[in-house]
């Protein structure tokens, strides 16, 4: 509902955003809401805005990323910090630089080395282009699930098989 015409205290026209954060979510551009000390009358528009960016926090009371005033710049931190961790959900990696030697690759993500195996690790999309890469089986399933931290495409060492 569009408060704005009467001039409420706590004006939002809150259809209106949810349309154009929808337009963005289907453009493939993701909208992550963060509501900070003093946006507590707006969490059913938050959670609103959080569902349609297509990014809602999972496992918690609301659908958007919410800081408490007690926890601070610490929470905030906090919430940054889980928001990065959500980015990396796809298993299909593309590379800036293509592998000089193929066999010379190794992936992981959060520190764990995958297999060169396409079932259950990764592989190149294309052996010959080499431009990009996907994850798949279990580890892929995480990422999709949780979102990873970082993920590492290093040159240079013998691939894990």
């Amino acid at each position: 509902m569009n408060c704005c015409e009467g001039a409420g205290e706590f004006c939002l026209d809150d259809e209106a955003v949810v349309t154009a954060i929808e337009e963005l979510s289907a453009a493939g551009i993701f909208t992550f809401v963060v509501g900070i000390p003093g946006t507590e009358n707006y969490t059913p528009s938050l959670d609103a805005f959080a569902r349609a960016g297509g990014v809602p926090r999972v496992g918690a009371d609301h659908d958007y990323f919410a800081v408490s005033a007690a926890s601070g710049v610490s929470g905030l931190t906090g919430v940054l910090k889980s928001i990065t961790t959500e980015l990396l959900r796809s298993c299909e990696i593309a590379l800036t630089d293509p592998p000089a030697q193929p066999s010379l690759v190794n992936v992981a993500i959060d520190c764990e080395v995958l297999p060169k195996d396409g079932e259950s690790g990764w592989d190149f999309d294309d052996p010959g282009a080499l431009t990009s890469l996907s994850i798949s089986g279990p580890a892929c399933d995480e990422i999709k699930a949780h979102g990873a931290q970082r993920v590492d495409v290093v040159y240079g060492c013998t691939t894990i098989r």
